[in-house]
């Protein structure tokens, strides 16, 4: 339930924000709301690294440049006949 109520708390946050210039410097940013939408068994990919550590022991979720994803992928290379 922590994280339900922390998501809550962030979509209330994402919903209130402000923008604007000199002219208007609280202007709320337009039609900021979308409902919320089912998953559908679609799985949701991040590239924070959970599992790593800061120096001073405590975990704390990293983004690393070089990410990339792992799959399976058959490739078939074909060449022209008779050139050497």
């Amino acid at each position: 339930m922590k994280f339900y109520r922390n998501l809550k708390i962030h979509l209330h946050a994402l919903r209130r924000l402000m923008q604007g210039g000199p002219d208007h410097p609280k202007a709320p940013l337009g039609n900021n709301f979308r409902p919320p939408q089912p998953l559908l068994h679609r799985p949701v990919r991040t590239n924070i690294d959970f599992r790593s550590k800061q120096p001073n022991g405590k975990a704390c979720p990293t983004m690393y440049k070089d990410v990339h994803y792992k799959g399976e992928a058959t490739f078939l290379l074909l060449g022209e006949k008779g050139k050497k």
